[in-house]
């Protein structure tokens, strides 16, 4: 596909402000343990993020990881191991 035929995407304030929570969230994830943060994973995303961040935790997101690995195309080793030890 040519550039010509690309439309630019224009996004709303609120959704780039929602980009960089979600990429800060995830650079803190990144280095909690050396940080010595503590993390809880939750299957509510939402605005648990902003309740959990005020008791000084980070949120982890296991399905939005899950669906991450699936479409990077990483799960297959995941599961693999999984399999073999189980």
């Amino acid at each position: 596909m040519s550039n010509a035929n690309q439309t630019e995407v224009i996004k709303e304030p609120s959704m780039i402000m929602q980009k960089e929570l979600i990429a800060s969230n995830y650079e803190a994830l990144t280095s909690a343990h050396e940080n010595g943060k503590k993390v809880v994973s939750t299957f509510v995303p939402g605005n648990l993020n902003e309740l959990i961040r005020c008791f000084d935790l980070l949120n982890n997101l296991p399905e939005i990881n899950a669906i991450n690995n699936g479409m990077r195309k990483k799960s297959g080793g995941m599961i693999m191991d999984a399999e073999t030890s189980a």
